[in-house]
This record gives C-alpha cells, structure tokens and sequence, in this order.
C-alpha cells in the first residue's frame, strides 16, 4: 500500500480558461462602511493593523475612512473585549485590596 503512494505521480493543475474564469461565482464585494478611531497623540497614537482570513488593512487613527464591514466588526469586538478585561481586572484588584484592608483591619 505504500508502495502505491510512493509510485504515483502528484495531480498538475492546468491554468483555468477564460471560459472557466467566468464559470465561476464572483465574490461580492462587501458592504463598506465609514469609521474613525481614537487619536489622542499618546497611547492611542499608532495605526491599527487588522487581519481577516489572510487579508490584511492599515488602519490610520483620527480620520474617517472607509473599510469592509467586517473590519469594522472586529475593532468593535476587540474594543469590546478591552473593556470587558479592564472590568475584570479593575474587580480583581477591588478584591484584591478589601482582603488585604480586613486582614490588617482584624
């Protein structure tokens, strides 16, 4: 059996003909839509890079411009997520010091 697999030779693909090319689905092109991220000059300064599926966009802070809507989604999400995690860690850290103030409390 593994003979078999070391005498076979590897499938060539031929180059599609145009006729082939306009067989095939054309991908839509998706909704754009406009967004402007936070400038602040300090921390909030650098351009964002975003990556869906190996596609790959440079998102400039502080103007308005326009990107697929799927961009848009993932900085929500990630916004979203920044959030959620400084809710956690500001939760852990109240925790944190109302333990430390009732041990040298008692």
């Amino acid at each position: 059996m593994a003979d078999k697999k070391k005498n076979e030779k590897p499938e060539v693909k031929t180059p599609e003909t145009p006729e082939e090319k306009e067989k095939k689905p054309k991908k839509e092109k998706e909704e754009m839509v406009e967004i402007q991220l936070f400038y602040d000059g300090r921390r909030y300064k650098d351009d964002v890079d975003v990556c869906i599926n190996g596609r790959h966009w440079l998102i400039q802070r502080g103007k308005k411009v326009k990107v697929p809507k799927s961009v848009a989604e993932v900085i929500d999400n990630a916004d979203k997520q920044k959030g959620f995690a400084n809710d956690v860690a500001q939760n852990l850290a109240d925790d944190y010091r109302d333990r430390v103030e009732k041990n040298f409390q008692g």
